[in-house]
């Protein structure tokens, strides 16, 4: 092989140091790539996984190995750090000189500040990448599907950053952007239900969305089931949600804490309640609940499901990947998605309130509730029945269910500045307690 040159870097709207840690993990990526059949965590070919076009290329000693990373201009580029503190971008490289070479699989990359971390600890981004794969053996049935990652840099000297690379079959991206496109929508389903600017979907959206959510849960039933190795098993809503919980109980949850107490009772839009930090209290002191575990995303908001059609999705960032967790985490986080965090702000408090209270498994859609809301209720009631089919078994709906669609919901109260109908989320929080206590608390005393 002759000698690498410089990778460029195709995008000039990134701050220099993220942009110059990009770069450096970029070259560091592509040494990787660029040597004969280059093998990652001795099973994987990187350069079959993202430059498969190298095969024919890269043995070619008389030309130049001059390689560019363009990054994609998409609504994701360069947004705001989500609730993890990471950045995520798209991109693909190509051939600078040789045009007729495929470009990459595109990519996910994603960007992380340093921070030092406890002896024997894992960075944020390498734990990923642990966690990730152990979610291998139960993709393999739809694996072009997920963007696992396959490569980090984040022990290069003089780089703040972490940098995560994971390719996925996204190609008409790349296509697109080749063909002079200036700017290109991301593909997630944000799009779809148009949460993401507000108002509510049309109905041709609405169809797509509906059937992006069930192809995305079909795409993940292997994952759930574990390949058939899913069990239910005796264990505690402390176990599977503590990290759920956002660290509720180390600061920020102090400020709700002043608003309910710490009373069994408390009174909040001038309505008496069950209090949410006692439920939260009792459920958490409960062992021995049967739960089904399998392997999960956990992390399945609409930010993170792509798609090429409705029935080509595509999932991304595993940060919260798990081969042996409650399988409900992927459910109950898009639901809360969809009843409070993307839910529109010009709604009025009975219509919010009637909305939160939709918590039984036989549900039905009101009639005389706007009929605004009904394209979310479908999405919500497709993912439910998505649960019931992942599930197998007969199911304990409370258990299984709405109590962890509570304590996802309590996590989430950390970044109620950031949503579009916070009356919503608290309206959500405050009736699953009632419904918890009235139904499940009282019942097993």
């Amino acid at each position: 092989m002759s000698e690498l040159t410089a990778v460029e870097v195709s995008y000039d709207l990134l701050e220099k140091p993220r942009r110059e840690a990009i770069q450096a993990s970029a070259q560091h990526l592509l040494k990787e790539i660029d040597r004969p059949k280059a093998i990652h965590e001795k099973t994987l070919s990187l350069r079959e996984y993202i430059w498969p076009a190298l095969d024919a290329y890269g043995h070619d000693q008389s030309l130049p190995h001059d390689y560019e990373l363009s990054l994609l201009p998409l609504s994701r580029i360069g947004a705001e750090q989500g609730f993890s503190g990471s950045s995520i971008l798209l991109g693909y490289f190509k051939h600078k000189k040789n045009t007729s070479l495929f470009p990459s699989q595109p990519m996910v990359i994603k960007l992380r500040e340093k921070c030092p971390t406890a002896f024997g600890k894992l960075s944020e981004l390498r734990d990923e990448l642990h966690r990730a794969e152990r979610l291998r053996p139960y993709i393999s049935y739809h694996k072009s599907q997920y963007a696992l990652p396959l490569h980090i840099s984040d022990d290069l000297p003089g780089m703040g950053y972490q940098v995560l690379w994971s390719p996925f079959a996204l190609t008409d991206l790349v296509q697109r952007h080749q063909s002079g496109l200036s700017f290109l929508e991301a593909p997630d389903l944000r799009q779809l239900l148009k949460i993401k600017k507000g108002g509510e979907p049309s109905e041709e959206s609405l169809k797509k969305a509906l059937k992006v959510v069930e192809s995305a849960f079909q795409i993940m039933g292997p994952l759930h089931k574990r390949d058939g190795t899913a069990r239910s098993v005796s264990t505690s809503f402390h176990k599977e949600y503590e990290p759920y919980l956002r660290k509720l109980g180390e600061g920020w949850g102090s400020s709700w804490r002043e608003i309910w107490g710490t009373q069994q009772k408390t009174s909040d839009f001038n309505i008496c309640w069950v209090n949410p930090f006692w439920v939260l209290s009792e459920l958490m002191a409960r062992n021995n609940v049967l739960l089904r575990l399998g392997a999960i995303h956990g992390d399945l908001h609409p930010g993170n499901i792509l798609y090429a059609t409705p029935e080509r999705p595509f999932l991304i960032d595993f940060g919260w990947a798990d081969d042996n967790a409650h399988i409900a985490k992927d459910f109950v986080l898009l639901e809360c998605n969809l009843r409070f965090i993307y839910f529109p702000a010009d709604v009025s408090f009975s219509e919010v309130r009637r909305f939160a209270q939709m918590n039984a498994q036989d549900v039905a859609w009101p009639e005389d509730l706007n009929k605004r809301f009904k394209p979310r209720f479908d999405v919500i009631q497709s993912l439910r029945k998505a649960f019931l089919d992942a599930h197998g078994v007969k199911v304990d709906w409370m258990t299984e269910y709405v109590i962890p669609l509570f304590l996802v919901s309590m996590g989430l109260l950390r970044y109620v500045d950031q949503y579009t109908n916070q009356v919503a989320a608290r309206l959500t929080v405050l009736e699953l307690a009632q419904y918890i206590n009235d139904n499940y608390l009282l019942q097993v005393e």
